[in-house]
């Protein structure tokens, strides 16, 4: 990368007492091949060995830096000023790309669209699919239904940077779904175009805090909260929405079951 031009990318990693995480991470970033990008670290005044890692030359980081902070966001806040480049990618510790080729891949197909997002393999999860890896599509069309269950993989989504200036940062009131709040007013607000690729970027390990009940419960407070005041009238249509479709699984769930099937052949029970 020519040092006076700024790099297409700015790939963002945060961290804090993770060195183990942070290594594979940044083992992944310096691997790829044919990519125009700069690395970024922003750590919370790790003491656990996490700044050898950032040290460390073989794994080329650009520019870090080192002190306390007030939680996730503010050290992804303190990202985005240091990046330099036209897309921000946040990969923070413990996350990585797919393979060698992944972000020349995503570079290849990047165009004008401020979000584009590829899609994300899901490793870890022992509720789902018995802790084999799946495969987690981001939308073709994130609607704000979409955004009330559910939200775009930062792993996998590059983000203009220049969005952050016109709308500004993220919201440090928020310790979980800052990022999701951000999507869903970039898009369902401000009409930011947006793009879905359909391929797959990175791994997202599940067996982490997010995995944890006591999370979830946060998220969909902080969600709560999130809706009611950005888009108070759409809250009731939301949680109808969700009934209706949940109902409808239900539903299919029955039909699909082989007792049922067997009572309307034998004419027991209305087909439905």
């Amino acid at each position: 990368m020519n040092a006076s031009a700024p790099p297409l990318i700015s790939i963002v990693t945060i961290n804090r007492n993770d060195a183990d995480g942070l290594r594979r991470t940044l083992t992944s970033t310096v691997t790829q091949r044919e990519a125009d990008y700069e690395q970024i670290v922003v750590d919370g005044a790790s003491t656990d060995g996490s700044i050898d890692v950032v040290r460390d030359p073989a794994l080329r980081v650009d520019r870090w830096v080192s002190e306390p902070d007030s939680g996730v966001y503010d050290a992804q806040n303190k990202g985005v000023r240091l990046a330099r480049g036209r897309f921000v990618l946040f990969m923070n510790s413990g996350d990585h790309f797919l393979n060698d080729q992944s972000l020349a891949m995503a570079t290849a197909r990047l165009d004008d669209a401020e979000l584009q997002s590829f899609d994300i393999v899901v490793r870890g999860y022992k509720e789902i699919h018995g802790g084999r890896d799946f495969l987690k599509r981001a939308p073709d069309t994130p609607t704000f239904y979409y955004f009330a269950r559910d939200t775009l993989p930062h792993q996998s989504t590059f983000i203009r940077k220049d969005l952050f200036d016109r709308y500004g940062e993220y919201d440090t009131s928020l310790k979980i779904v800052a990022d999701w709040k951000a999507f869903m007013l970039w898009i369902c607000r401000h009409n930011c175009s947006y793009r879905h690729h359909p391929l797959p970027l990175s791994v997202f390990y599940g067996d982490g805090l997010s995995s944890r009940p006591d999370f979830r419960d946060r998220l969909l407070a902080e969600r709560e909260t999130v809706l009611r005041a950005e888009f108070p009238a759409f809250v009731d249509d939301a949680r109808e929405t969700d009934a209706i479709r949940e109902a409808a699984s239900q539903l299919d769930a029955l039909r699909r079951s082989k007792l049922i099937r067997l009572f309307q052949s034998a004419g027991l029970l209305w087909r439905f």
